[in-house]
Parts: C-alpha cells; sequence; structure tokens
C-alpha cells in the first residue's frame, strides 16, 4: 500500500506546499528572517543587492 500513487503527485503536493508557504512569507506583516540576522554570512564583495519589498495589496 502506497499513500501516493506515483513520483508526480508527490511532486505536485509538495511544489503546491512550497507556493502556499512563500505566498504566505510574501503576505506577512513582518518578516521570518531579519537583513541584521544573515549580516554576518555576507562580506562586503558578496552583497546581494537590495531590493524594494513587493506592495501589499
Amino acid at each position: 500500500m502506497q499513500i501516493f500513487p506515483n513520483v508526480e503527485s508527490v511532486i505536485r503536493l509538495v511544489g503546491a506546499l512550497l507556493v502556499e508557504i512563500n505566498d504566505e512569507t510574501i503576505a506577512a506583516d513582518r518578516r521570518y528572517i531579519a537583513a541584521a540576522s544573515v549580516a554576518a554570512l555576507l562580506d562586503d564583495e558578496d552583497r546581494l543587492p537590495s531590493l524594494p519589498a513587493a506592495p501589499r495589496t
């Protein structure tokens, strides 16, 4: 007995969950990862470009 009938159904489920998590993170009132908490991970040469936050709709 298997929970999922095939590999594709597992991939669809995991993909749908990741999309849902991403949507919830974007729409959240606060950020889950503060910029200060990852600042120590980046060198001055390896800085990622800063992008504006998505507008709330």
